[in-house]
């Protein structure tokens, strides 16, 4: 009887030792498909938008996955996956909004105002964007500035590369502002480092802001006005 208990203790252990084996190899399996996702993602310029094969990869690992480990381990490889691509999707929003972003909200600004002899941000407005909540309609500005309204409008329909400034410099803001509202990205990190520069230049933008949007159609720039009111307290510090 203890030769047959010595047999099986022995059988025993080489099955757990394949077994150990065969989790490291799945393990490190999971983790080098995780990577060439990721990697997919980047040669398709998004992590956002990663491509269907992605997508159907990871999925189908996951799904292995837990077939063979149960939803346990699979939530914790789904938690770690999600949270590497917060992190690295948090660095490439903060890289944008430094590099690119801004220095194109500042060029758009000073062309306006040296340029064009236009001061977005006037006395009135700057009053007025202390409200609680701000709509940023062409209504509103038409009622505070309604001179400058008038200039706005005007340069928009003789100047087409202010125009495209103004675009770009728009999407750049609603671009950014998808991420957070939609959370794509770590968003105390970004709040901490972002928050005040970002309601600044929106501050300095809403008659350009404004132009595009009316009480009858507020579809443009949604997040980028959710955004400001959300954050407009870290003006007052």
């Amino acid at each position: 009887m203890n030769k047959i208990k010595l047999i099986l203790s022995k059988d025993f252990r080489i099955l757990f030792s394949i077994l150990g084996i065969l989790t490291w190899i799945l393990t490190i399996f999971t983790i080098v498909t995780f990577f060439v996702v990721l990697f997919d993602c980047a040669i398709h310029n998004s992590f956002i938008f990663p491509s269907s094969q992605g997508i159907y990869n990871f999925l189908s690992i996951h799904k292995k996955f837990n077939e063979l480990y149960g939803a346990t381990v699979t939530l914790i490889i789904a938690y770690t996956a999600v949270k590497q691509y917060l992190n690295s999707n948090t660095l490439q929003t903060l890289d944008f909004f430094f590099e690119k972003l801004v220095p194109t909200a500042n060029a758009t600004i000073y062309k306006a105002t040296n340029e064009h002899k236009l001061k977005l941000l006037t006395p009135n407005l700057e009053e007025y964007l202390k409200n609680k909540s701000i709509n940023f309609t062409v209504e509103e500005l038409n009622e505070i500035e309604p001179e400058l309204k008038k200039k706005l409008v005007e340069l928009h329909l003789t100047n087409l590369d202010f125009q495209k400034d103004a675009v770009l410099t728009l999407g750049y803001f609603e671009s950014f502002s998808i991420k957070l509202t939609k959370g794509l990205v770590n968003n105390p990190l970004i709040e901490n480092a972002c928050s005040k520069a970002f309601c600044i230049q929106v501050r300095n933008l809403y008659p350009l802001i404004s132009l595009t949007r009316s009480e009858n159609d507020l579809l443009y720039f949604t997040t980028v006005v959710h955004l400001y009111n959300k954050w407009k307290h870290v003006l007052a510090t």
